[in-house]
């Protein structure tokens, strides 16, 4: 699970966190949490994910669209395992190629 406590000011665009995993043959991520948005005080969101056995990378994101104003604060994130989600896995978007 990762989590954190998000605090926003006037931001124009959405803030949520993400976990995603890769391996040679796959790619997954967590479902987003609700994007957070305008002004808003200390909101907790977190989310789940299982990390398949055979991941040779995972990232833990807590995000902010860019391009944005306004000021996001973020306190007390944490990542952690927990056991077995509670939610299924959601198929990764394509990379984009460069």
């Amino acid at each position: 699970r990762i989590s954190g406590w998000f605090r926003g000011d006037s931001l124009t665009n959405g803030a949520y966190v993400l976990v995603s995993s890769h391996s040679l043959n796959d790619k997954r991520q967590s479902g987003t949490t609700k994007q957070l948005t305008d002004t808003f005080d200390w909101t907790y969101t977190a989310t789940e994910f299982d990390v398949p056995e055979d991941a040779d990378l995972i990232w833990a994101w807590m995000m902010l669209n860019a391009p944005v104003q306004g000021t996001l604060w973020i306190d007390d994130a944490s990542l952690e395992v927990i056991g077995p989600s509670s939610s299924k896995p959601s198929p990764a978007a394509p990379r984009r190629k460069r």
